[in-house]
Protein backbone atom coordinates (compact mmCIF):
# COMPACT_ATOMS: atom_id res chain seq x y z
CA UNK A 1 0.00 0.00 0.00
CA UNK A 2 1.36 3.38 -0.99
CA UNK A 3 -0.19 6.63 0.31
CA UNK A 4 -2.02 8.39 -2.49
CA UNK A 5 -1.38 5.63 -5.00
CA UNK A 6 -4.31 3.49 -3.91
CA UNK A 7 -6.83 6.35 -4.21
CA UNK A 8 -5.46 7.46 -7.56
CA UNK A 9 -5.37 3.89 -8.87
CA UNK A 10 -8.98 3.27 -7.80
CA UNK A 11 -10.00 6.42 -9.69
CA UNK A 12 -8.14 5.34 -12.84
CA UNK A 13 -9.41 1.76 -12.78
CA UNK A 14 -12.97 2.98 -12.35
CA UNK A 15 -12.67 5.22 -15.42
CA UNK A 16 -10.81 2.58 -17.39
CA UNK A 17 -13.61 0.05 -16.93
CA UNK A 18 -11.85 -2.24 -14.49
CA UNK A 19 -11.07 -5.60 -16.02
CA UNK A 20 -13.34 -5.20 -19.03
CA UNK A 21 -11.58 -5.68 -22.36
CA UNK A 22 -12.16 -3.04 -25.02
CA UNK A 23 -11.12 -3.31 -28.64
CA UNK A 24 -12.38 -0.17 -30.35
CA UNK A 25 -10.95 -0.12 -33.90
CA UNK A 26 -10.90 3.71 -33.78
CA UNK A 27 -8.79 3.73 -30.59
CA UNK A 28 -5.10 4.06 -31.49
CA UNK A 29 -4.24 2.26 -28.22
CA UNK A 30 -5.76 -0.94 -29.52
CA UNK A 31 -6.97 -3.71 -27.25
CA UNK A 32 -7.14 -2.49 -23.65
CA UNK A 33 -7.75 -4.10 -20.25
CA UNK A 34 -7.42 -2.46 -16.83
CA UNK A 35 -6.60 0.69 -18.83
CA UNK A 36 -3.40 -0.89 -20.15
CA UNK A 37 -3.37 -0.61 -23.95
CA UNK A 38 -1.63 -2.89 -26.39
CA UNK A 39 0.22 0.14 -27.77
CA UNK A 40 1.70 0.91 -24.33
CA UNK A 41 2.37 -2.76 -23.54
CA UNK A 42 4.34 -3.18 -26.79
CA UNK A 43 6.80 -0.53 -25.62
CA UNK A 44 7.75 -3.02 -22.90
CA UNK A 45 7.11 -6.24 -24.85
CA UNK A 46 7.53 -5.56 -28.59
CA UNK A 47 6.10 -8.93 -29.64
CA UNK A 48 2.93 -8.61 -27.51
CA UNK A 49 -0.41 -9.48 -29.07
CA UNK A 50 -4.00 -8.59 -28.20
CA UNK A 51 -4.35 -11.88 -26.30
CA UNK A 52 -1.59 -10.75 -23.93
CA UNK A 53 -3.78 -7.80 -22.97
CA UNK A 54 -6.93 -9.92 -22.74
CA UNK A 55 -5.10 -12.17 -20.26
CA UNK A 56 -3.55 -9.33 -18.24
CA UNK A 57 -4.18 -9.82 -14.53
CA UNK A 58 -5.11 -6.93 -12.26
CA UNK A 59 -1.94 -7.39 -10.20
CA UNK A 60 0.15 -7.02 -13.38
CA UNK A 61 -1.73 -3.86 -14.32
CA UNK A 62 -1.21 -2.42 -10.82
CA UNK A 63 2.54 -3.08 -11.07
CA UNK A 64 2.64 -1.39 -14.49
CA UNK A 65 0.72 1.61 -13.18
CA UNK A 66 2.98 1.96 -10.15
CA UNK A 67 6.24 1.81 -12.10
CA UNK A 68 5.42 3.38 -15.45
CA UNK A 69 2.87 6.01 -14.47
CA UNK A 70 2.95 6.77 -10.71
CA UNK A 71 6.70 6.62 -10.12
CA UNK A 72 7.66 7.72 -13.63
CA UNK A 73 5.61 10.89 -13.16
CA UNK A 74 7.03 11.48 -9.63
CA UNK A 75 3.55 11.27 -8.12
CA UNK A 76 4.93 9.84 -4.86
CA UNK A 77 6.61 13.23 -4.29
CA UNK A 78 3.49 15.35 -4.90
CA UNK A 79 0.64 16.43 -2.61
CA UNK A 80 -2.17 13.86 -2.99
CA UNK A 81 -4.62 16.08 -4.92
CA UNK A 82 -1.99 17.00 -7.48
CA UNK A 83 -0.63 13.44 -7.58
CA UNK A 84 -4.06 12.13 -8.56
CA UNK A 85 -4.36 14.63 -11.40
CA UNK A 86 -0.85 14.04 -12.73
CA UNK A 87 -1.24 10.26 -12.50
CA UNK A 88 -4.61 10.21 -14.25
CA UNK A 89 -3.46 12.61 -16.95
CA UNK A 90 -0.28 10.57 -17.44
CA UNK A 91 -2.39 7.48 -18.11
CA UNK A 92 -4.21 9.28 -20.95
CA UNK A 93 -1.55 11.62 -22.31
CA UNK A 94 2.11 11.32 -23.28
CA UNK A 95 4.49 12.02 -20.36
CA UNK A 96 5.93 15.18 -21.89
CA UNK A 97 2.42 16.59 -22.41
CA UNK A 98 1.58 15.90 -18.77
CA UNK A 99 4.77 17.57 -17.52
CA UNK A 100 4.28 20.61 -19.76
CA UNK A 101 0.67 20.99 -18.59
CA UNK A 102 1.81 20.71 -14.97
CA UNK A 103 4.50 23.34 -15.51
CA UNK A 104 1.98 25.64 -17.19
CA UNK A 105 -0.41 25.23 -14.24
CA UNK A 106 2.41 25.88 -11.75
CA UNK A 107 3.60 28.90 -13.77
CA UNK A 108 7.20 27.72 -14.01
CA UNK A 109 9.38 27.48 -17.10
CA UNK A 110 7.73 25.06 -19.52
CA UNK A 111 10.45 22.75 -20.76
CA UNK A 112 8.85 19.31 -20.43
CA UNK A 113 11.41 18.18 -17.85
CA UNK A 114 10.23 17.22 -14.37
CA UNK A 115 13.24 18.63 -12.58
CA UNK A 116 13.91 20.26 -9.20
CA UNK A 117 12.16 23.55 -10.07
CA UNK A 118 8.96 21.77 -11.10
CA UNK A 119 9.12 19.50 -8.07
CA UNK A 120 9.64 22.39 -5.65
CA UNK A 121 6.77 24.37 -7.16
CA UNK A 122 4.52 21.29 -7.11
CA UNK A 123 5.28 20.59 -3.46
CA UNK A 124 4.79 24.23 -2.53
CA UNK A 125 1.70 25.00 -4.62
CA UNK A 126 0.18 21.57 -5.33
CA UNK A 127 -2.59 22.12 -2.80
CA UNK A 128 -3.84 25.31 -4.41
CA UNK A 129 -7.25 25.16 -6.08
CA UNK A 130 -5.97 27.37 -8.88
CA UNK A 131 -3.17 24.93 -9.73
CA UNK A 132 -5.56 21.98 -9.71
CA UNK A 133 -8.05 23.87 -11.89
CA UNK A 134 -5.40 25.09 -14.31
CA UNK A 135 -3.90 21.63 -14.77
CA UNK A 136 -7.34 20.32 -15.70
CA UNK A 137 -7.82 23.25 -18.10
CA UNK A 138 -4.49 22.45 -19.77
CA UNK A 139 -5.57 18.82 -20.07
CA UNK A 140 -8.88 19.80 -21.66
CA UNK A 141 -7.09 22.09 -24.12
CA UNK A 142 -4.77 19.23 -25.10
CA UNK A 143 -7.72 16.92 -25.71
CA UNK A 144 -9.52 19.56 -27.79
CA UNK A 145 -6.60 19.56 -30.22
CA UNK A 146 -6.66 15.80 -30.81
CA UNK A 147 -8.13 14.25 -33.96
CA UNK A 148 -10.29 11.90 -31.88
CA UNK A 149 -11.95 14.72 -29.96
CA UNK A 150 -15.19 14.57 -31.95
CA UNK A 151 -15.59 10.89 -31.04
CA UNK A 152 -14.08 10.71 -27.54
CA UNK A 153 -14.04 14.33 -26.35
CA UNK A 154 -17.11 14.23 -24.12
CA UNK A 155 -15.76 11.21 -22.26
CA UNK A 156 -12.31 12.78 -21.93
CA UNK A 157 -13.82 15.98 -20.54
CA UNK A 158 -16.13 14.11 -18.16
CA UNK A 159 -13.12 12.22 -16.84
CA UNK A 160 -11.13 15.44 -16.48
CA UNK A 161 -13.98 17.05 -14.52
CA UNK A 162 -14.32 13.94 -12.33
CA UNK A 163 -10.55 13.96 -11.67
CA UNK A 164 -10.78 17.62 -10.69
CA UNK A 165 -13.64 16.82 -8.31
CA UNK A 166 -11.70 13.92 -6.79
CA UNK A 167 -8.62 16.12 -6.35
CA UNK A 168 -10.70 18.80 -4.61
CA UNK A 169 -12.19 16.14 -2.32
CA UNK A 170 -8.69 14.92 -1.42
CA UNK A 171 -7.67 18.51 -0.79
CA UNK A 172 -10.67 19.12 1.48
CA UNK A 173 -10.10 15.87 3.39
CA UNK A 174 -6.44 16.73 3.88
CA UNK A 175 -7.27 20.22 5.10
CA UNK A 176 -9.86 18.81 7.53
CA UNK A 177 -7.27 16.40 8.94
CA UNK A 178 -4.67 19.17 9.24
CA UNK A 179 -7.12 21.52 10.96
CA UNK A 180 -8.10 18.74 13.40
CA UNK A 181 -4.44 18.12 14.27
CA UNK A 182 -3.79 21.84 14.78
CA UNK A 183 -6.96 22.23 16.88
CA UNK A 184 -6.02 19.24 19.06
CA UNK A 185 -2.49 20.56 19.54
CA UNK A 186 -3.78 24.04 20.36
CA UNK A 187 -6.29 22.71 22.89
CA UNK A 188 -3.68 20.47 24.45
CA UNK A 189 -1.20 23.33 24.72
CA UNK A 190 -3.80 25.78 26.09
CA UNK A 191 -4.25 27.87 22.91
CA UNK A 192 -7.68 28.75 21.61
Amino acid sequence: MQPGFDDALAFVLDWEGGGAVTDDPADPGGTTRWGISLRFYRRLHPDAEADDIRGLEESEAVALYREHFWQAQNCQDLPPPLALLVFDMGVNCPPEVTVRALQQALRVTVDGVFGPVTLAAARDRGWEEMVLRDLCAERAAYYAGLAGFARYGRGWLRRTLAAHGAALALRAASIDVWEAVVTQASARDGYR
